[in-house]
């Protein structure tokens, strides 16, 4: 990935040959309460595929289901080719919460974005020299080059919101899941955001994207798939979806094994490996 200044990160392996999300019929319950009702979805490598639909509507069951974090009753999905209850590689997905879902209190910028490295090493072993190397050009990637001692509640919204994108980045992933990035974010940092999400595109990332509102993602958005009641109501191009179908309003929880750095706190004090299930 060619950073804006020159310096490059090491590319990422290949992706494999055919869709990196690919879930068949997928059916959920939660609580005895169907949920999901035969969600199916491909997204092949390179794209970013939004996920759309009004509060309730069970986006976040999906993204939940998408990565092993809740049962299928019915179905099927697929993470780069592996069922997901074998997938193991959980570094090659890059989780960016939202920004309500995390506690910033005492943690620096860099702090953060340097536990998007936990799952490249072993417990308790200082940072190597490739850990600083991938901190600090995710950082410059999304334009917050030197910010590293900053205090996160000294930022503002969209500011933080790059720092999570860069942490999610330092771990190399090949797949980024975004939830709501725009969310609370000034028109700046939108255009900003979308700026980066653009150059990863092109370098060959692919991301998956809960919106609210399309804003300045619209341009780079490769398809997106609408929920209405659990079911998929519309999947093709964003030109047939209202530029603000409804969002939902709970968060991701944090998952087993920290697989993705899933919605995990960032304050300096918290310690976990984040390999992943073994």
């Amino acid at each position: 990935m060619q950073l804006r200044k020159g310096r490059s990160l090491p590319q990422n392996p290949t992706a494999p040959e055919g869709a990196v999300v690919l879930a068949r019929d997928v059916h959920v319950s939660l609580g005895g309460q169907p949920v999901l009702h035969g969600v199916s979805l491909t997204q092949p490598p390179g794209t970013v595929l939004a996920l759309m639909g009004a509060n309730g509507s069970g986006k976040t069951t999906l993204v939940r289901a998408l990565l092993g974090l809740v049962p299928l009753q019915r179905g099927s999905v697929e993470l780069f080719g592996t069922p997901v209850a074998r997938f193991r590689r959980w570094s090659a997905i890059g989780y960016v919460p939202q920004r309500s879902s995390l506690t910033l209190r005492n943690a620096t910028v860099g702090e953060v974005v340097a536990s998007g490295r936990l799952g490249h090493r072993r417990p308790f072993l200082p940072r190597s020299r490739r850990d600083k190397e991938q901190a600090d050009a995710a950082l410059e990637r999304v334009g917050l080059s030197g910010r590293q001692r900053d205090e996160m509640v000294h930022l503002s919204g969209g500011q933080q919101q790059r720092v999570l994108i860069a942490r999610a980045l330092a771990a190399e992933p090949q797949l980024l899941v975004m939830d709501e990035p725009l969310a609370g974010v000034d028109a700046e940092n939108q255009q900003a955001i979308a700026e980066v999400v653009a150059g990863l595109v092109s370098d060959g990332l692919s991301a998956t994207v809960v919106l609210h509102e399309m804003g300045p993602l619209a341009p780079l958005l490769s398809r997106a798939v609408v929920l209405a009641d659990g079911r998929v109501s519309h999947d093709g191009p964003v030109s047939g979806v209202p530029a603000t179908p409804g969002h939902e309003t709970d968060e991701l929880s944090p998952p087993d094994g920290g697989r993705a750095f899933l919605t995990q706190p960032v304050s300096p004090d918290h310690h976990h490996d984040d390999r992943g299930p073994h």
